[in-house]
């Protein structure tokens, strides 16, 4: 099926894939990704499944990563609330999103998965992130103030500790930073003006976890917390929250007015970028139900006389989202089959040991495995941890069956393959 699936992609602008979703589905997109090298943009009806679906595509394509350029797969999610309410995202949250701008300008063919009020959104210009990326070795010389300054134009909030992403404190000679980039804060100590040290470091314990020879750092925050900018974005629109460069709550929903021009997501992507659409209809009953409910939310803010930017400054329309869509490459997915007028491929997939209660499940996986090898499959077993898997190792021993330690799930070969990495759910192909 999945020949088919990969001719079919070659010879059309848009197909329909059906029967997948969770794990099987993300083997799969990972299988395609593999082989037409492309950029893809993977479209979920909502956040969880988006989640879900980025941390299924992790295991398979970017099981270790010892450095940002390694990253394959992002994840760019949304918060709940709407703007102009006087809430921030949380800083995690804009951490992914920068994360994922970072991954479509540096890194060669990234998975993308996000959400339709995603796509709407608006985002910093490219040209002011290009020119803010910036990568520092071990050993260079750098002027402390410039350097402390340009911190606070990239969005970083100067704090006495460091605890989230976008946060940076200077204590001695000593500059701890908390860039998006990075699952810990780095650590940066200098002799003078030169770097002598970078580290990464728990927050929790200060024990440093990992030595670096560089780093790369990109912007926090899309408002630059300067002075200068503050005063040109008042120009622009009088209201009290831009008066004084503090990071108020809410800020980030004016930062439009601290450009000349932003840009959409489709500005970032790649043009040979593949549009994956989970559940096409759902998609867009989601994008028309926020248009609609953010319309009238604005309208009210009017009404109240309360401060907000125009639509057109907050988010992009549904109908242009299709019409920069309508001309991409297009996979549609459903979970169920479906009639349509399209190339076609129907997989047949099904979760192992969904019919077995979960304590009841260890009393049939032995008979499983040696009716899978039997049929020639292909066994793919995955532990969570070294430990788990040396638990897993000496089962599998005791029951007499041979197996390979793996690294690569996309390369499995028959016979039982061990894996080590996250996985929340397994599948079974014919």
């Amino acid at each position: 099926m999945i020949n088919l699936l990969i001719k079919h992609l070659s010879n059309y602008s848009k197909i329909c894939l059906c029967g997948l979703e969770g794990s099987a589905l993300a083997y799969i997109l990972a299988k395609l990704q593999n082989v037409f090298k492309r950029p893809f943009l993977i479209i979920s009806p909502d956040i969880d499944k988006a989640q879900k679906l980025s941390e299924a595509l992790n295991f398979f394509l970017s099981s270790k990563i010892f450095s940002p350029f390694e990253q394959k797969v992002f994840l760019l999610p949304e918060e709940s609330f709407l703007p102009y309410t006087g809430i921030s995202p949380r800083p995690e949250i804009i951490a992914k999103q920068f994360n994922t701008l970072f991954g479509l300008l540096n890194i060669e063919n990234p998975i993308v998965i996000t959400t339709p009020r995603m796509l709407m959104s608006f985002f910093m210009p490219i040209d002011v992130f290009k020119e803010r990326i910036q990568i520092y070795e071990k050993g260079e010389e750098l002027e402390r103030g410039k350097f402390i300054n340009f911190l606070q134009t990239l969005g970083y909030e100067h704090l006495s500790i460091v605890e989230s992403p976008g946060e940076f404190s200077v204590r001695g000679n000593i500059i701890d930073i908390f860039c998006p980039l990075y699952f810990l804060p780095l650590r940066l100590e200098f002799f003078g003006d030169i770097l002598e040290s970078i580290r990464l470091f728990n927050p929790v314990t200060q024990r440093s976890e990992y030595h670096l020879n560089e780093f790369i750092l990109i912007p926090a925050n899309p408002i630059p917390y300067q002075e200068d900018a503050f005063k040109k974005a008042y120009k622009r629109f009088k209201i009290p929250i831009l008066e004084a460069p503090l990071h108020q709550p809410g800020i980030e929903d004016f930062f439009p007015l601290f450009y000349e021009k932003i840009n959409t997501l489709f500005d970032y992507l790649p043009k040979e970028t593949i549009f994956c659409l989970l559940e096409p209809e759902n998609i867009e009953k989601k994008a028309e139900e926020f248009e609609k409910k953010l319309k009238i939310h604005l309208e009210e803010l009017s009404h109240e006389k309360r401060p907000y930017l125009p639509f057109e400054l907050t988010a992009i329309s549904f109908k242009t989202i299709k019409n920069e869509i309508k001309f991409k490459k297009q996979i549609l997915i459903y979970s169920l089959p479906i009639l349509k007028k399209l190339p076609t491929v129907e997989f047949k997939s099904k979760m192992p040991f969904s019919h077995i209660l979960p304590k009841e499940k260890y009393l049939y996986f032995r008979s499983y495995l040696e009716n899978w090898l039997k049929e020639g499959y292909s066994i793919n077993l995955v532990a969570s941890d070294k430990y788990n898997r040396r638990q897993l190792t000496s089962l599998i021993e005791s029951w007499g069956f041979s197996f390979s330690l793996k690294t690569s799930p996309l390369e499995s070969a028959p016979g039982i393959n061990i894996y080590c990495g996250n996985l929340s759910e397994g599948f079974e192909f014919p």
